[in-house]
């Protein structure tokens, strides 16, 4: 749907691979025929290397501080060995877990 706003010149975006959610909870690749951690990885790398091209003023992350499966780790590891130009920005929304699985998460 992103693809059908406009955008203000220097703003763009990358659509990451789907990654499903099962009734079970377990994660999945939503429309790719890969493994889990195939589409992780390529999800991560993706992200990486989006971020070392064109170093974005903002980076935004979702809830997870780093994503879903680690996949920012790569990420955030890289942009602490650039000069300090990228701000990054945990984005928290309702909690929408059990208080206890809330607080053990972002303590970790």
């Amino acid at each position: 749907m992103v693809h059908s706003f406009r955008l203000l010149r220097g703003l763009d975006y990358i659509k990451l691979p789907c990654l499903n959610r099962g009734d079970r909870g377990k994660l999945s690749a939503k429309y790719l025929a890969t493994e889990v951690d195939d589409t992780v990885q390529l999800r991560s790398d993706l992200i990486r290397v989006a971020v070392s091209h064109f170093q974005p003023d903002l980076l935004l992350v979702d809830k997870k501080p780093t994503g879903l499966q680690e996949e920012l780790t790569a990420t955030l590891d890289y942009l602490k060995l650039q000069p300090p130009h990228t701000k990054v920005v945990l984005l928290l929304r309702d909690i929408l877990d059990q208080p206890d699985k809330t607080i053990a998460e972002w303590h970790k």
